[in-house]
């Protein structure tokens, strides 16, 4: 029964690392679709002005899609509006936000 209980924690502790790095695999919260951003600079303000928000953790430009993907810090978020004022800011155009 001890050899049984042993293995069984074991088991369970080899299997928690990989289920915690597939949860941190889905950390994308916030896809915008973006016009009018065509070149690194784009990318390089677009990222700035997010990483300057403390809830945001990453920032991952498609120039190819023209996708900015936001990954926030745990159990953080910015409001809709707010990745709006961003985006407008850096004078570029929100086609659509996807949560």
């Amino acid at each position: 029964m001890k050899k049984f209980m042993i293995t069984a924690f074991v088991m369970g502790f080899l299997t928690f690392p990989a289920q915690a790095r597939h949860t941190e695999g889905h950390a994308h919260d916030v896809t915008v679709k973006v016009n009018g951003m065509v070149c690194d600079f784009c990318a390089q303000s677009i990222t700035k002005l997010f990483m300057e928000h403390t809830e945001v953790d990453k920032v991952n430009i498609n120039l190819d899609s023209k996708e900015v993907t936001l990954d926030f810090k745990p159990g953080a978020s910015l409001p809709s509006e707010e990745i709006s004022k961003v985006i407008d800011f850096a004078g570029y155009e929100v086609e659509d936000i996807v949560r």
